[in-house]
């Protein structure tokens, strides 16, 4: 059995790479692959950009869907894959609502093209819909106050919170 850490570069996949045992992957050296019905894939990587200016599309599609669609028609045990809350956007809490294009950005869409890519694809899948991530190689708000790289912000004394760490999705 081999575990392949689709976008190990950084973030949560380069995290869960220097956890486990396992081979870190991107668009670089996916021809590293093995062809085999034992490998396990856990995909993090995408093109994190929820509105791509028009010279950069193309890379958004390939990273978030054409990526996707690759990895899951390659021989597998079982497939992870890093969704996003994104695309639960507003009052739509169910995969059986109606989308309207109006109501999701870019990248929304991406992951939910991209879940059913896998749901078709694959007969062993897990989707995470993760919302925003604490952990070592975070570079969100938060990460960037407790790393003493900003010292002021426009945040209300009691703004709330909800955040994922890196340690408890590599727990699941």
């Amino acid at each position: 059995m081999s575990i392949y850490i689709i976008g190990a570069k950084k973030g949560l996949g380069k995290f869960i790479f220097e956890k486990i045992n396992s081979i870190a992957i991107n668009r670089n050296n996916i021809n590293k692959i093995k062809n085999s019905k034992k490998n396990i894939f856990i995909i993090c990587a995408n093109n994190k950009y929820k509105y791509p200016d028009y010279k950069n599309f193309y890379n958004f599609y390939s990273d978030n869907i054409l990526l996707i669609e690759k990895i899951s028609k390659m021989k597998h045990s079982h497939i992870i894959y890093m969704s996003s809350i994104e695309v639960y956007y507003k009052n739509y809490l169910s995969e059986k609502s109606n989308l309207s294009r109006e109501d999701y950005n870019p990248y929304a869409m991406s992951k939910i093209i991209a879940e059913n890519i896998i749901i078709n694809n694959t007969k062993n899948y897990t989707i995470l819909r993760l919302g925003a991530l604490l952990g070592k190689y975070s570079n969100n708000l938060i990460a960037r106050i407790i790393n003493k790289k900003i010292k002021k912000t426009t945040l209300h004394e009691k703004s709330t919170f909800n955040y994922i760490l890196y340690d408890d999705v590599l727990l699941f």
